[in-house]
């Protein structure tokens, strides 16, 4: 709007000076004041009219670019089915927060989780269900992750929680997840469990090993079954 109001006044002057100008080439000529007056007003409203017409509609189209630009952006960055951070997006995001972290001598926690027997789900209720379930997932963790935290989705049935905190933090928060997923009504009345890997940065730590145990955290808990939540400081070598 401000942005409109802006090419309107421009608008207002362009008129005036195409106007005066048109009053200067018309003043060489014997023309009655009367009729030389009518002649600039009315050429006034036509270059104002015309001009402002353009305007409107490069107001909108540039609305219309603008908005198609911050669709772009969202499908480059957020996941179409739950709307959170994409994988791609996702790693550069933790990489700086993990850089940002040793830079800031801060604690520096990771958390991966993953859905028990999804693939069962998708086989026996359809992808269009288990898509559903991927989303209102997304949305559960949105609604308790702060904003300062990185959410996104890890892999097909895998999300990512990291955040400025101890590994004891994320563990806590990590019980709560796993009972607000336990205990949630899903599509076709499912009832889902989910494993979760939990990890914090060690001194020594580059980012690709903070990713790796967190995946070995993961693997472990699904290894002791499913619906259990690991924690791991050093590398088991999982095989």
């Amino acid at each position: 709007m401000k942005g409109f109001k802006k090419y309107f006044f421009v608008d207002v002057f362009i008129s005036f000076v195409f106007t005066l100008m048109l009053y200067f080439i018309l003043n060489n000529f014997n023309i009655k004041e009367n009729i030389l007056l009518l002649i600039l007003v009315f050429s006034y409203i036509l270059i104002f009219s015309f001009s402002f017409v353009l305007t409107f509609f490069i107001c909108k189209l540039k609305s219309k670019i603008d908005y198609l630009q911050s669709q772009i952006e969202k499908l480059n960055k957020y996941d179409e089915i739950t709307d959170i951070y994409k994988k791609e997006f996702l790693f550069g995001t933790l990489k700086k927060y993990f850089e940002l972290s040793k830079i800031k001598e801060c604690p520096f926690s990771v958390m991966i989780i993953d859905i028990d027997n999804f693939q069962h789900i998708n086989k026996t209720f359809g992808f269009e269900k288990g898509n559903m379930i991927l989303k209102q997932i997304g949305e559960i963790l949105k609604e308790n992750t702060n904003k300062v935290d990185i959410l996104g989705k890890f892999d097909s049935d895998e999300f990512l929680i990291a955040a400025f905190c101890e590994k004891e933090e994320m563990q806590n928060f990590a019980e709560k997840i796993k009972k607000l997923i336990n205990d949630f009504n899903f599509e076709e009345n499912i009832r889902l469990n989910i494993s979760v890997g939990i990890t914090q940065k060690q001194p020594m730590d580059n980012f690709s090993d903070l990713l790796t145990r967190a995946q070995e955290a993961v693997l472990l808990a699904k290894k002791k079954g499913g619906n259990t939540i690991d924690v791991l400081e050093h590398f088991l070598l999982i095989q």
